[in-house]
């Protein structure tokens, strides 16, 4: 974030084990949206040497947006006594959350995301081509967008406030099992 003086706008916080991969891409991605002195990555933007709290403190409290990737073992992510590390005051991301949080709890927006990989740029389109009825029949619809061959999915219900209903829940079950059952699918990765 402060690397060269200048403040990243953009926190991106996860659990490496957990959504290390994919905060990665996210953090490629707005890089080359926004440049790459807009976003904050604690492993790609601390320097060497630096003290390592002191920059992540630094960073998330010049942020204008910090956004949180949690997947699936997230909040499950534990310590070696099995403890869950979300519990634990001393928990980075958990620090980073918390400090993240805004004073106006209606400003904050959640969105379950999901990323589907395929062989081709036709699969990519056929897949969604395939899940869309089933969005029509939810009578919900996600944002959604296809790279190449990759399609990425971002499920919130805007009229209680860009929050995860279960219409969010139930339709990325339902997005993940055609994507099983999809025959030009990559295995997940």
């Amino acid at each position: 974030m402060l690397r060269g003086g200048l403040v990243s706008e953009i926190f991106i916080s996860y659990r490496r084990a957990d959504s290390g991969a994919v905060a990665g891409r996210l953090y490629a991605d707005l890089q080359h949206a926004y440049g790459e002195a807009a976003v904050f990555m604690d492993t790609s933007s601390i320097a060497p040497g630096a003290v390592w709290p002191k920059r992540l403190e630094e960073a998330l409290a010049q942020a204008k947006v910090v956004l949180v990737v949690m997947g699936p073992q997230w909040i499950r992510a534990a310590n070696e006594w099995g403890e869950r590390l979300i519990d634990q005051e001393n928990d980075w991301v958990r620090r980073e959350v918390e400090s993240a949080l805004p004073q106006d709890p209606s400003r904050t927006r959640v969105e379950l995301y999901r990323e589907y990989r395929f062989k081709t740029f036709r699969d990519a389109i056929a897949f969604m081509n395939e899940v869309a009825p089933g969005c029509d029949i939810a009578i919900h619809h996600p944002r959604w967008e296809n790279v190449w061959r990759h399609v990425r999915v971002f499920l919130t219900t805007w009229d209680i406030g860009h929050r995860i209903s279960d219409r969010d829940v139930q339709l990325a079950k339902y997005f993940d099992s055609a994507y099983q059952d999809f025959a030009g699918a990559d295995p997940p990765g």
